[in-house]
């Protein structure tokens, strides 16, 4: 009355739910066989979507970078941008004042990215500085490979990225104490960077950073101007990072306080500085007018590749269609003997890394072809920061559509009655529970 033992055994692991390991390598191996009975099929596939998501995942990756990936510091969602009317750039004796007296900030450090030259044992290369404040390392949280960061503001060292150490150096521990030129000024250098900092202005790669007080010195009109509130030169963008509980909008609320009080200070006070100031937690590029550029022409690039992706994977979903007409009798059987939904989805797992993994590989050979292509643009050759798609892109960008095309193919046998690949798969998922063995007999006595 029970029926055989092995009947009652698979009964009771389906009850229990701790098949599913051994469900998974079965369709692993059948979608092996699968793949390997029909190459040409299989290699027109691949191509199709790793074409469709490797482009996606590089638009997606510079889309990451720009809009939304983190600063690389320490507790990044703390870190904040002052601007004025959407312009980051302020001035040095505001940016002293809003450092002396706001409370609301554990920090708040200035900086001013620049071109520069950078000479290494009398060869002189292009590089990418920073002019920093002496509290830029505290406020950002930054540790170091060698040596220590610069507190004073006044003295003339320097600290190298990794990436500088490790080209010019070759990664020598002897460096500190070294002088280097950048410009027209000598710098000793006291320290390198960490390997995962490599500015906060991306997509530029930092190369060397230095004291603004003594970058200023290379200037006259910039050492003249830097104090000055009438017409201030050079103007610097300001990060803050927040104390803990306090919101954004109650350290925005005291740095326009701190404002009023300047404004009343100070009857030279720059006629530019009248807009209140605001605060952006910082997401991708730190600046709010690169991110305003980059918006639309990014969003439409990503809408355009994504049509793309979108294109392939219908492309695939035709091929499985027109393929599955020689599975008519396999999915007839084969429905007598396991569930829908086992059998709407048997090549997911194998079919999601077969057609994606290619994608990734052709994403990360397109994006240092469009980093040296931005390095060819720029005039003076800043360093760009090294492209690599995450795992958030990865999953968004690869997986998914892998996965999205991986239900074609297991749903691309066309049953007798059929009339196309979607209409196939919603009657096999919701058909009558009597309607398999009517198909089962009806494949049987066709010749």
């Amino acid at each position: 009355e029970m029926g055989g033992m092995e009947k009652r055994k698979e009964e009771c692991r389906d009850t229990r739910r701790v098949n599913w390991i051994q469900d998974l390598i079965q369709d692993l191996r059948f979608g092996l066989r699968m793949l390997r009975k029909s190459p040409g099929f299989t290699l027109l596939a691949v191509l199709c979507l790793a074409l469709g998501i490797g482009v996606n995942t590089s638009i997606f990756t510079v889309l990451d970078f720009t809009l939304l990936r983190p600063l690389p510091v320490r507790e990044p969602d703390q870190m904040t941008i002052l601007s004025r009317a959407g312009n980051p750039e302020i001035s040095y004796p505001d940016y002293a004042e809003y450092r002396d007296r706001s409370q609301a900030f554990a920090g708040l450090a200035a900086s001013l990215p620049t071109e520069s030259s950078l000479e290494v044992n009398d060869e002189t290369h292009l590089a990418t500085a920073e002019a920093v404040s002496g509290n830029y390392s505290a406020t950002m949280g930054l540790p170091t490979t060698l040596g220590r960061w610069f507190t004073d503001e006044n003295e003339p060292v320097a600290v190298l990225s990794y990436d500088a150490w490790r080209r010019f150096f070759d990664s020598d521990p002897r460096v500190l104490g070294k002088r280097v030129r950048s410009e027209t000024q000598w710098y000793t250098v006291i320290g390198v960077a960490s390997p995962k900092f490599t500015g906060i202005y991306t997509p530029i790669e930092t190369e060397i950073w230095v004291p603004l007080h003594i970058w200023t010195q290379q200037y006259p009109d910039a050492q003249a101007h830097l104090l000055d509130r009438a017409n201030p030169w050079p103007r610097v963008m300001v990060f803050g990072r927040l104390r803990a509980h306090i919101a954004s909008s109650e350290a925005a609320a005291n740095l326009n306080a701190i404002d009023g009080l300047i404004k009343r200070e100070n009857p030279n006070f720059s006629k530019a500085a009248t807009a209140p100031l605001t605060l952006e937690i910082i997401r991708g590029a730190p600046s709010p007018v690169t991110r305003r550029g980059a918006v639309p022409f990014v969003t439409l690039l990503f809408l355009v590749v994504g049509i793309v992706l979108l294109i392939a994977c219908v492309n695939v979903g035709n091929l499985l269609l027109a393929r599955g007409v020689a599975r008519e009798r396999e999915l007839s059987l084969s429905i007598l003997a396991c569930s829908r939904l086992r059998l709407a989805c048997p090549l997911s797992a194998l079919c999601s890394v077969a057609y994606s993994r290619p994608g990734v590989l052709f994403a990360g050979m397109s994006i240092p072809f469009s980093r040296a292509d931005v390095r060819q643009d720029n005039v003076r050759g800043c360093g760009m920061r090294r492209l690599s798609p995450r795992w958030l892109c990865r999953s968004f960008c690869c997986y998914a559509p892998g996965s999205f095309s991986a239900r074609f193919t297991g749903c691309e046998p066309r049953t007798p009655d059929s009339r196309s690949g979607i209409v196939s798969m919603c009657s096999l998922l919701f058909r009558p529970r009597n309607l398999p063995r009517r198909l089962a007999c009806s494949s049987t006595s066709r010749p």
